[in-house]
């Protein structure tokens, strides 16, 4: 009984905290071709995303992550801002955010 217990109360603790990392989208971006420095809006909502960066000579695939929430944390109903600086400048390369699998195309200043 008490191992039954003691499980529900893990259980339950997961529930309401979390664990782990969830992948979650990107819904804009932006960068200039001469740049290496990439911004972009996460569908996070105050959880501070984190994105990793692979890099080839023909494009860059972004993959943005959060905490895995639990039932106490907000839900992804509004953006936090995330910044990555690449190896070398975005070029022509394009853009993935491999959430989608969609192409990203940078927002610039201009």
């Amino acid at each position: 009984m008490r191992v039954l217990v003691g499980l529900a109360g893990a259980v339950l603790i997961v529930l309401l905290l979390g664990v782990g990392d969830r992948q979650v989208g990107i819904f804009e971006l932006g960068g200039e071709p001469g740049s290496a420095t990439l911004t972009m809006a996460v569908e996070s909502c105050n959880q501070n995303p984190r994105v990793e960066v692979d890099e080839t000579e023909s494009q860059v695939r972004l993959t943005a992550f959060i905490d895995r929430p639990g039932l106490l944390e907000g839900g992804g109903d509004c953006l936090d801002q995330a910044r990555v600086t690449l190896r070398s400048a975005l070029g022509d390369r394009i853009v993935i955010d491999t959430s989608s699998g969609e192409e990203l195309a940078p927002q610039t200043d201009s």
